[in-house]
């Protein structure tokens, strides 16, 4: 019965993850404009993370191998490593169970827009590509002038990605990215 109950649900998130990947793919009109008047060049929804399935199937294990490295914190006297393993056993497991939001993406004349919140193309200093395999879709990952604003990291659909690509570089220069060992063992766990 339950093994019935866990194939239902399987099949069921499948369709959904299916039913995003083509809801991703599907570029929105070309010649849009938007509610200030501005002419939008691209625009698409995806989700903002990865749902991490890996560790979703394997909750019980998760959960096996907080408690035993628990009790042998326990065991060895230490207290502070005991409070750590429990909070990142509790984030882990709620992290598993929650639904990404699902953003829509405008790429204007003007700058980016996600969501309500607009990234003017004259605060950012260069942008490159990261191709994510496993995913099948590219990121564009934007540093802005002011170092304090960081980087801001958008998943592109794969199919329209060179399009979006040679536009954005008519307003931000493109620079190589080059791999470090982070972007290897992100590579591996996503």
């Amino acid at each position: 019965m339950v093994l019935v109950w866990y194939c239902i649900f399987m099949s069921f998130e499948q369709t959904k993850q299916t039913e995003l990947a083509d809801e991703q793919k599907q570029i929105v009109q070309q010649e849009r404009v938007d509610e200030n008047g501005e002419r939008i060049l691209f625009s698409w929804r995806s989700q903002e993370h990865i749902n991490i399935n890996k560790l979703k199937q394997h909750k019980k294990w998760v959960l096996v191998l907080s408690v035993a490295t628990a009790v042998w914190a326990l065991l060895q006297s230490n207290f502070l490593f005991l409070v750590i393993l429990v909070l990142w056993g509790m984030i882990v497991l709620v992290m598993i169970d929650v639904k990404p939001r699902i953003h829509e993406f405008l790429v204007m004349e003007t700058g980016i827009k996600i969501g309500d919140e607009l990234f003017a193309y004259i605060d950012m200093r260069k942008f490159w590509v990261i191709q994510e395999i496993r995913h099948r879709k590219k990121v564009f990952v934007f540093k802005f002038t002011n170092p304090m604003k960081g980087k801001i990291y958008i998943p592109v659909p794969a199919d329209r990605a060179e399009d979006i690509r040679l536009t954005i570089n008519q307003y931000v220069p493109q620079s190589e990215h080059e791999y470090s060992i982070l972007d290897s063992i992100d590579n591996l766990f996503s």
